[in-house]
């Protein structure tokens, strides 16, 4: 076979990671592995592994999901269709897993999760995943996986809640931050004030939850944190960051939130 044949060959096979199950966007894989990263470290167990394996499966059908519903091409459709089934029954399959050997039961919590995925989905499907209530509902339901980690390990229902909240202080924040600092960029504007809205009202729910004993301190100062960073990108120096950059920017930041939130509750216990 000559090597314009081969290349034919290769274009009319592409990779099926590349095209249909690869996430697009970068900012995604942040917020989906972070909230799994954090559950893993607070509360390691069995049950979270096969947890752990769900929400990941869970993550990577997105894009088979809504090419399975919109793509126009009937081979590519296929493709997308057949990643969706053997995918759903692995992710089913690991979070019934998951939901037999907790010690508590799974289902109740997994509600408000299930409820804020399937906006995301309804919205992502409609082609307007990008759209501010898709985004906050996405990154809402992910924030509420590290306390699944917690009920399935054993954990305190407190832990389970507190743990959720931090993570929301995170993703909540960096969705609105991120979302109005691209799009001033877009328009030559300055990024408004607004977007450092959310990210103070986490800095100052962490700080009171701190002082109460309801989170370790060190959380709460990873939180706050998180908020002089907003004011960062607010400056005239972080303008001249690009989308990519940005990317790669919280990639770094969700790390190290992580390993220092993660530190901060193995090393400090805060009781309700």
């Amino acid at each position: 076979m000559n090597s314009s044949a081969a290349a034919c060959v290769f274009r009319e096979s592409p990779s099926l990671w590349r095209d249909v199950i690869q996430p697009k966007e970068h900012g995604s894989w942040s917020l989906a592995l972070e909230p799994v990263a954090l559950g893993l470290l607070v509360a390691p167990s069995p049950a979270g592994l096969a947890l752990s394996a769900a929400v990941i499966t869970g993550f990577l059908l997105r894009r088979p999901m809504k090419l399975a519903w919109r793509e126009t091409s009937p081979a590519r459709r296929t493709r997308a269709r057949n990643v969706v089934f053997v995918g759903g029954i692995f992710a089913l399959a690991a979070l019934l897993t998951s939901a037999a050997l907790s010690p508590a039961p799974l289902w109740p919590w997994l509600l408000l999760p299930a409820l804020l995925g399937g906006v995301f989905l309804v919205c992502d499907l409609s082609n307007s995943g990008r759209e501010a209530a898709a985004e906050v509902a996405g990154a809402s339901a992910f924030a509420c996986v590290p306390g699944l980690f917690v009920v399935v390990g054993g954990g305190a229902p407190f832990l389970a809640i507190a743990l959720g909240l931090t993570m929301l202080a995170r993703a909540l924040p960096t969705v609105w931050l991120v979302r109005l600092v691209i799009r001033s960029k877009k328009l030559g504007r300055a990024v408004p004030l607004s977007a450092l809205l959310p990210s103070f009202a986490g800095a100052a729910f962490a700080g009171v939850a701190a002082l109460r004993g309801m989170a370790p301190t060190l959380a709460a100062i990873a939180i706050g944190a998180l908020f002089v960073r907003a004011i960062f990108y607010c400056t005239p120096v972080a303008r001249g960051f690009r989308a990519r950059t940005i990317g790669f920017c919280e990639l770094g930041i969700g790390l190290v939130f992580v390993a220092t939130v993660s530190a901060a509750w193995l090393l400090e216990s805060p009781q309700p």
